[in-house]
């Protein structure tokens, strides 16, 4: 499957991805020389190093061989780089100072680390519309004071699909911030398993965290395991965190349906809007994320 084919679709072949995204793709591998960055290899290890001059607006996309070795991906200082993370084993991010990093990722098997510099800024996006079976593994290090994380993930799962995602967040250094939300719609005897760890070590004084993970569930079948966990090792830190799952409260449709709509319509609006959260910080996404999950909602 060529790259303009490839890209961002399900293994059914649907689309996910808008085109104003799909136009601007640079595809990187390891093989090629490239004008925006220089390839690497330290052992069984690859970098690559992005150049500072990138231009706006372009979305890179690493397509390496099959069962690469681990890469990591640097980001010079005061640079901005839009990823969209490509399947592979081990893949880590390092962001100089105040490099800006917007990554987005469709849901599957991945081991992910990031190390975030002073200033920098780091804003994530999981989305799987019936995924198949996969584990994420994700490790974030705000290494410098005034760093800033944002990680988004949702789901919307049936048949005997298990999801599972495991997030580690530490606050090494003052003044840093982070954000995990995480949402999913579950339904048949799918499963879905949240775990999400955050520390906010000694050095680590007035940082701000928030952690939280909600779900609905469309079966009685359909099972969540939720773990959200912080260890807080600093008294001067503002930190929140907590889940919640369950059906769609039927008084809810009821009020959807007293103004005008229909009980299948109450619950697609319903639940559109609900995992419409985790996106609305994509403009450029929200109306095609819209009609994908009204299409993919069941109807019964």
């Amino acid at each position: 499957m060529d790259v303009a084919n490839g890209i961002g679709c399900s293994p059914e072949g649907q689309r996910f991805y808008p085109q104003s995204w799909m136009d601007n793709i640079i595809t990187l591998s390891e093989d090629t020389l490239s004008l925006h960055g220089t390839w690497s290899k330290i052992q069984d290890t690859l970098h690559f190093a992005f150049h500072s001059q990138i231009a706006p607006n372009t979305i890179f996309y690493f397509q390496l061989q099959p069962s690469p070795p681990p890469l990591i991906i640097s980001i010079p200082n005061n640079t901005t780089i839009a990823i969209l993370e490509a399947p592979s084993v081990d893949k880590q991010y390092i962001l100089g100072e105040h490099a800006s990093l917007q990554h987005v990722s469709l849901a599957q098997d991945s081991n992910l680390q990031f190390a975030l510099q002073t200033g920098s800024r780091l804003s994530h996006w999981t989305h799987g519309i019936y995924p198949i079976n996969c584990k994420e593994n994700v490790s974030i290090r705000l290494l410098g004071p005034h760093t800033h994380a944002d990680w988004r993930e949702c789901f919307l799962c049936k048949n005997n699909v298990h999801v599972e995602t495991c997030i580690k967040i530490e606050h090494e250094a003052p003044y840093t911030h982070s954000n995990c939300c995480v949402r999913s719609i579950l339904d048949d005897t799918s499963q879905f398993k949240f775990q999400g760890d955050i520390t906010v070590q000694t050095t680590a004084s007035h940082s701000q965290t928030s952690q939280n993970n909600l779900n609905y569930l469309l079966s009685q079948q359909a099972h969540v395991l939720s773990s959200p966990r912080l260890h807080i090792h600093n008294k001067h830190v503002a930190a929140t965190h907590g889940f919640a799952t369950q059906p769609i409260d039927p008084t809810t449709l009821f009020y959807l349906q007293t103004r005008g709509l229909t009980r299948i319509q109450a619950q697609k609006l319903f639940l559109v809007g609900f995992l419409r959260e985790t996106y609305l910080h994509l403009p450029q996404w929200v109306d095609r994320m819209d009609s994908l999950l009204e299409q993919n909602l069941n109807d019964d």
